[in-house]
């Protein structure tokens, strides 16, 4: 019998440094890669897009619910249909409206992140902290409409179990660092890493310091702040990983990984 192993962020960071011809091989050698999390999933469907389909797509790669939610998201090419949302077992992953909202997709919107309170009130969050879930869950959204310069590409989704919520937004737009040196406050900025934590940073953003934005991750961690959480912020060669009770960044590592061009933020969080 062939042993069973989850489809984590540790191997996808290993599997993204191998030629994409050897990926799938790799893979094989490890036996069955179940999809577990969420992110892992969806951050490697982002790498896929971003490389012109040299990487096998994750469906043959990886069994289970999440990677067939994910592919069926990304066959939709941009287009928000919540008539076929996929909400298989418990994972929902749909793309995000595009920039310029009608009021009939924004009533559909709110029917997802609906969905999604209830999904953390499922995992065993009280009801206003799952109602603080979803408003970071939306915090995270804007930044990919509102930042990437190109929303049409991101991908969002929840997982939740008993006593575990997972939410992710990932987009293959220009990047934290190019989006920040859009300003000339950030025309300094050389590094991913530090760019990354420059826009997690309380009144950073690429309209400027002191612009009244740059609040959206406060809403993040301040939801977190009486929780377990394990958080990944990815963008160009770096990732931004914390974990434990009241994750904040203060107690955050930055880690050098392949390049990345968009940015990805992947939540799991469970009660206290």
């Amino acid at each position: 019998m062939s042993e069973t192993q989850p489809f984590s962020f540790r191997l996808l960071d290993d599997l993204m440094l191998l030629p994409p011809q050897n990926v799938a091989r790799a893979l094989a050698g490890l036996g069955s890669v179940v999809s577990v999390e969420a992110g892992p999933v969806v951050e490697y469907a982002l790498h896929q897009r971003e490389r012109h389909s040299e990487l096998p797509d994750i469906g043959k790669l990886v069994i289970g619910s999440i990677a067939d939610a994910v592919n069926k998201a990304i066959a939709r090419n941009g287009q928000f249909d919540p008539q076929s949302t996929t909400s298989l077992g418990a994972f929902q992953c749909e793309f995000t409206p595009l920039a310029e909202k009608s009021s009939a997709s924004l009533l559909l919107w709110r029917a997802f992140t609906h969905r999604l309170a209830n999904a953390a009130h499922a995992a065993g969050f009280d009801k206003p902290t799952s109602k603080g879930l979803a408003g970071a869950f939306g915090e995270l959204e804007d930044n990919a409409r509102t930042h990437s310069e190109r929303p049409e590409t991101a991908v969002v989704g929840y997982r939740w179990s008993s006593g575990e919520f997972e939410m992710i937004v990932g987009d293959a737009g220009v990047g934290v660092m190019q989006s920040l040196r859009s300003n000339r406050e950030y025309q300094t900025l050389t590094d991913h890493g530090e760019a990354i934590r420059t826009a997690l940073s309380s009144g950073e953003t690429r309209f400027g310091r002191g612009s009244g934005h740059g609040t959206g991750f406060d809403t993040v961690f301040r939801t977190m702040a009486s929780m377990h959480g394990k958080l990944r912020f990815r963008s160009g060669d770096q990732s931004l990983e914390l974990e434990g009770l009241s994750p904040s960044l203060i107690n955050s590592k930055l880690k050098q990984r392949r390049h990345f061009q968009g940015f990805v933020a992947s939540v799991t969080c469970r009660p206290k």
